[in-house]
């Protein structure tokens, strides 16, 4: 697959959110002010590579934000990887279909 067709994120989509608990989002950053080439796509295929790791198109598909859900088959968490210009965004959430256990 080749991300450079596909649509860009600019967050103006809606996701809904019926979350319970959610998490900071986490920001990677890098001294050079810029994701390096490349990375983006290396980080969400190292994460869709995990067992409890599933890759969740219900949302859309977009070259800059890659959304997964990750779990044990039992709990599953919201995990969205976004490629903002200067880092990379990681959000996690656990919805109310999860048991608050």
């Amino acid at each position: 697959f080749v991300p450079s067709v596909l649509p860009l994120f600019t967050g103006d989509q809606a996701f809904p959110i019926n979350a319970i608990l959610r998490a900071t989002p986490l920001h990677i950053t890098f001294s050079t002010k810029f994701v390096p080439p490349g990375y983006f796509t290396r980080f969400v295929t190292t994460m869709a590579s995990f067992k409890a790791c599933q890759l969740h198109f219900e949302n859309g598909i977009y070259r800059n934000l890659v959304a997964f859900k990750f779990g044990d088959g039992k709990k599953y968490d919201d995990i969205t990887s976004t490629e903002l210009p200067g880092a990379v965004q990681v959000d996690i959430i656990r919805s109310f279909t999860d048991s608050p256990e």
